[in-house]
């Protein structure tokens, strides 16, 4: 599983709690405890009302196809085709271990492909979601709940190239192993072991958050009269047409409030401060808010510059800041309602770990925790006047 290269965009830790919480909780034991009291695929009412529950608990009913039979007959021809297979069925679905490493994946791939080729006999659609979720509900310990909102979800989360194979149904395939990795990820970070359910909680409550920023943000194009714009996107071209422009068109509605503006103003305050000194700078980079000065006895500083609108952390990255140089510093300049407040923090500050100066290890970056228990740490690095020491 581990011979794939992937990069991750982790959930925040909050996200993870959140997640956990989730109303249909009991609805899905009702349906946990039905597939756990008739697991087998041999009477033909237990198998129907297996499927015609599941299916429409989880909008993916047999039903809503290309074919054009007659909803009953779609269900009895199905469920002809699973008795044909009946106790060999069942009897690979017992044997199924959980998902660990390729064996036992493609195992399950197996099982799965099995009911999609049926699915697609029978409904003229591969109903691939469908086929997870009724196999879910039978080893909720082996199968990953797949739908369009999760694997868009899991998509942004793990990031990575995976091989086709045939012999499985890609799109289940892919989902499965990027699953699986981000389900070590959240354990190797978080030290939380998420099973197969709580994965797909983690994932729909992030698409839940994504389809409410992104309804904040088409709101600006209604409220500016551009409905037709605002309505005219797919949801896979979201992002790109609707999120980013209308991002942009509120930052310009904002004008000097935007986080931008007030980055180029803080930037042009700490500049000014600096020229008042007897420091000189040598190099400049805005982009990176990242500056080198040197004092009057050519002495060098690297300077890293980080400015908010309130007591927001500031986030350092690891492989930049180096916390066992002894000229390297934060500025991190804070304003208040227009009044600036600057700290001036030495990088050695975070050799040793505190509340007040904290590393991340899931972002690997440092930051300060402006709570008020730590402010009277903090405040000892609060200057009117930029002094190295």
């Amino acid at each position: 599983m581990n011979k794939y290269r992937f990069t991750f965009n982790l959930p925040k830790e909050e996200d993870l709690i959140k997640s956990e919480y989730n109303i249909e909780k009991l609805a899905n034991d009702i349906l946990y405890d039905m597939c756990k009291k008739y697991p087998s695929h041999i009477n033909k009412e237990e198998i129907y009302t297996k499927l015609w529950l599941i299916g429409r608990s989880y909008s993916a009913a047999l039903e809503r196809n290309k074919s054009e039979e007659k909803s009953e007959n779609i269900y009895l021809k199905t469920i002809d085709e699973l008795i044909k297979i009946g106790k060999t069925l069942d009897d690979k679905i017992q044997k199924l271990q959980p998902i660990i490493n390729d064996i036992t994946l493609y195992s399950a791939l197996n099982v799965h492909k099995e009911i999609v080729d049926i699915f697609h006999k029978t409904t003229e659609q591969k109903n691939r979601s469908l086929a997870s979720k009724y196999l879910h509900f039978h080893r909720p310990d082996v199968f990953y709940i797949y739908d369009s909102n999760a694997s868009y979800s899991l998509k942004n989360c793990v990031k990575g190239s995976i091989p086709s194979n045939n012999s499985y149904d890609n799109d289940y395939l892919k989902f499965c192993k990027k699953a699986f990795e981000l389900k070590m990820k959240i354990n190797e970070n978080f030290n939380r072991d998420f099973d197969t359910r709580q994965i797909d909680n983690l994932l729909l409550y992030l698409h839940k958050n994504k389809q409410n920023e992104i309804e904040k943000y088409k709101k600006v194009f209604i409220d500016k009269g551009e409905k037709e714009e605002a309505c005219e996107c797919s949801e896979d071209e979201i992002n790109l047409k609707v999120y980013f422009k209308s991002k942009e068109k509120l930052n310009n509605d904002k004008g000097s409030n935007s986080d931008e503006s007030i980055e180029k103003k803080g930037m042009k305050y700490i500049i000014d401060k600096i020229k008042e000194t007897n420091y000189e700078i040598i190099l400049r980079n805005d982009q990176k808010k990242r500056i080198k000065i040197i004092d009057d006895k050519k002495k060098e500083f690297e300077i890293f510059i980080r400015v908010h609108k309130n007591y927001t952390r500031p986030n350092l990255s690891k492989d930049e800041f180096k916390i066992y140089e002894e000229n390297y510093y934060l500025i991190h300049l804070i304003y208040l309602k227009d009044n600036p407040v600057i700290y001036i923090i030495p990088a050695r500050v975070w050799r040793e770990e505190s509340e007040a100066f904290t590393y991340s290890k899931n972002y690997n970056e440092y930051g300060v925790n402006y709570s008020q228990k730590n402010m009277k740490i903090i405040d000892k690095y609060k200057k009117n006047e930029i002094i190295l020491m």
